[in-house]
């Protein structure tokens, strides 16, 4: 499906996370996979793991069920 508006954002952000690879790849050409990298994937957490978080382990699990229960009937 094709939908105009959110194909230019994903363009966009692909351009601007092109660019800062780009950016951390030219300053450290042999060492960048080892330490800029690990640093933004500690700041970005996972969606999932922020709306999780403050759950207790039986919402979790309802919740859980419920993206499962979604699936199925897709």
């Amino acid at each position: 499906m094709y939908n105009a508006l959110a194909n230019g954002l994903v363009e966009a952000l692909n351009k601007t996370l092109c660019n800062l690879l780009n950016k951390i790849v030219d300053k450290s050409k042999r060492d960048w996979n080892e330490q800029k990298l690990y640093w933004l994937e500690r700041q970005i957490p996972s969606l999932r793991i922020v709306i999780h978080e403050g759950n207790t382990d039986e919402d979790n699990d309802k919740l859980c069920l419920q993206e499962l229960e979604v699936l199925d009937e897709k």
